[in-house]
């Protein structure tokens, strides 16, 4: 059933939107703001009117034709295009030098080496964000009216590339710590259940990290939400993976994305051959609101073991798809 909008408390909004330098280790370097309540030209940069391809994720369709086959037969996996976002920032100072400091701190965010983030909020709440990693795909025009010395504002219209497509909002997780288990040593067995849901429009690929290990352990994990189809053995059972052993002062890092390094040892070791080409094939659906159960097996250990699920939610859209 679908829930009626309330018209009447939907007010104009004046909702953020950011360029953000990041560093390699997710920390926020420099955070220019270009539109919502912080941006009165302060900081000498915003958004003008006009902007696209901040919506729809750029999809084709493939499709095939055989011999004297009507039309086209579609493939169950379109492509997923890169996004070309289009939009116009104007910078404003008081005189010229101002002007050049604002200028230089823009392409210093903004360039084609490296990517900046675009964080646009779609409501009035701390984590009502979704973000886009883009740099410049091409110059942007650059036709001055003023000779050097007298211009205070620019209007920049930009091109920018995003080779992943998707927006991403903020990232959930669930940690257990297998404080409880039976036998002792290398024997000892502690079951757990992590909770964590998927409430984005597309498909979610778990990651699952490690605290530093001070024993020997063996991890088991489910495959998503997949179960064993109808006859086999375990028909009905959660699809699960085993990670081999891991010793002491060891940590790692999965990642069930299949074009992704599924085991990665913390300390650079050969993690991949280890798996024997075990993949994980299933991810937790688009739109699940509630957090579902994961459960999680250790073998050895000790009762500081902790075991970490991360979800990242990536959206088709930078505001909507919520169910």
């Amino acid at each position: 059933m679908t829930t009626p909008i309330d018209f009447d408390d939907c007010g104009d909004l004046d909702l953020p939107m950011q360029l953000i330098l990041r560093d390699e280790d997710g920390n926020d370097i420099e955070v220019i703001p270009i539109n919502g309540p912080d941006v009165d030209f302060s900081t000498g940069i915003a958004l003008l009117q006009g902007y696209s391809g901040f919506y729809h994720t750029p999809i084709t369709q493939v499709r095939k034709s055989y011999a004297y086959q009507p039309g086209a037969t579609l493939s169950d996996y379109p492509r997923v295009e890169e996004r070309i976002l289009e939009f116009r920032l104007g910078t404003k100072a008081r005189n010229w030098r101002g002007l050049r400091a604002v200028e230089s701190l823009l392409w210093r965010v903004l360039n084609f080496r490296h990517d900046c983030i675009l964080r646009v909020y779609f409501d009035t709440g701390v984590d009502d964000w979704r973000e886009i990693a883009i740099r410049l795909e091409r110059k942007p025009k650059d036709l001055m009216k003023l000779a050097p010395g007298r211009s205070k504002a620019f209007a920049w219209d930009i091109t920018a590339l995003a080779c992943d497509p998707y927006w991403y909002s903020k990232e959930l997780w669930d940690e257990v710590t297998f404080d409880t288990g039976t036998g002792s040593g290398a024997t000892r067995v502690s079951n757990r259940v992590l909770q964590v849901p998927n409430p984005a429009d597309q498909e979610c690929w778990l990651e699952y990290a490690t605290n530093e290990l001070t024993a020997t352990s063996t991890f088991t994990l489910p495959d998503g939400l997949a179960v064993y189809p109808a006859g086999h053995a375990l028909a009905g059972q959660r699809i699960t993976h085993t990670i081999p052993p891991m010793g002491a002062g060891k940590s790692f890092l999965i990642e069930t994305y299949p074009l992704n390094l599924t085991l990665q040892p913390m300390d650079e070791s050969q993690g991949v051959a280890l798996m024997k080409a075990e993949d994980f094939i299933s991810p937790l659906p688009p739109g699940t609101n509630e957090p579902v159960d994961l459960p999680v097996t250790l073998v050895g250990g000790t009762a500081a073991t902790k075991l970490a699920v991360y979800a990242v939610q990536k959206w088709d859209r930078f505001f909507g798809g919520e169910v």
